[in-house]
């Protein structure tokens, strides 16, 4: 009858003890995904902190984004021209990781927002200069389907 009672306070016992194990790892796993988004943001804005500093450090590339916002793009030399459709490129990767970044649930709301208008905004003028073709080849098939659903200028 003792062996009986201590076994029953084992198990007790043990079934306390996995329980408090399993409240430690929920707690972990909620810090551990706080990191990973605070991770996946600040290496989401690094990379566009980075094309930005590009075009601050180059007087030609800022010339012709410049031109490209106002709608003068088309004035540029074909030379500036390739460079601002790279330029743009990156600028629309940086924008579709921003995308799939929401999608999975690594972006705050307040973020995406910012993001979504760049989205929209820049793609109206992206169209205007290379045409839906050229982007369909820098950007995957989802993304381009979202900002054909979502951004109407």
């Amino acid at each position: 009858m003792k062996l009986e009672k201590w076994a029953l306070i084992a198990e007790i016992v043990s079934g306390a003890a996995i329980v408090v194990t399993l409240l430690f790892l929920v707690l972990g796993i909620r810090d551990n995904t706080e990191v990973l988004r605070a991770t996946a943001y600040a290496n989401l804005q690094n990379g566009l902190n980075e094309f930005q500093i590009a075009q601050m450090s180059d007087p030609e590339l800022s010339r012709g984004f410049g031109q490209f916002i106002n709608g003068d793009a088309a004035d540029l030399s074909d030379l500036d021209q390739g460079r601002l459709g790279i330029g743009l490129a990156i600028l629309f990767r940086n924008l579709e990781t921003a995308y799939f970044m929401n999608k999975y649930e690594l972006l705050g709301e307040s973020e995406w927002e910012r993001f979504e208008d760049s989205i929209c905004r820049n793609r109206g003028r992206l169209q205007r200069y290379l045409g839906d073709d050229l982007i369909r080849g820098t950007m995957s098939s989802e993304f381009m389907g979202y900002i054909g659903d979502t951004c109407t200028n």
